[in-house]
């Protein structure tokens, strides 16, 4: 799903579920240096985007992106991230991939991903809030990606 504008009463998506497949599951060439993501906030956006109860899976790069220049708010709240950083290897990506300035908020969500080397929220340079609390890590550790230098990102909490 690819948003690229929403409006101020914004975009609600409820039970949603959005998988990922590279060439190879569907019998394609190679695919190893795909970067497939089950959700892209476009750089236009300005509007909020809000995803409840969804679920996120597939062999993809990322779940979310939110692209530099999005300055939209957008919001997970009791979703489930499967799979993330599959694609052409691990490499360090995360379940969701904040690049623009409009605020992120994660929360009662379960990251079913058990390797700890993989981050469950990047916080590009850009950013300039986050809300990540009360969620479920299957790894047992919170991983936050904070690029902004620690000034810009209010909210962070504990986890389960």
């Amino acid at each position: 799903m690819r948003v690229d504008a929403s409006q101020s009463p914004g975009i609600l998506i409820t039970n949603g579920e959005f998988t990922a497949f590279t060439t190879e599951d569907t019998g394609g060439p190679s695919c190893s240096d795909c970067a497939s993501s089950q959700v892209v906030i476009g750089s236009g956006n300005t509007g909020p985007v809000r995803f409840v109860e969804s679920s996120f899976w597939g062999p993809s790069a990322t779940c979310a992106t939110i692209q530099a220049g999005s300055s939209g708010a957008t919001a997970f709240v009791g979703c489930e991230f499967v799979n993330w950083d599959v694609q052409g290897g691990a490499q360090g990506r995360a379940a969701v991939y904040q690049g623009g300035s409009g605020p992120v908020t994660i929360s009662n969500c379960d990251f079913q991903e058990t390797s700890s080397d993989k981050p469950q929220l990047i916080l590009a340079k850009d950013a300039t809030k986050a809300v990540f609390m009360g969620n479920t890590l299957a790894s047992g550790k919170e991983q936050v990606d904070d690029q902004t230098g620690g000034a810009k990102i209010v909210g962070l909490g504990t986890n389960v």
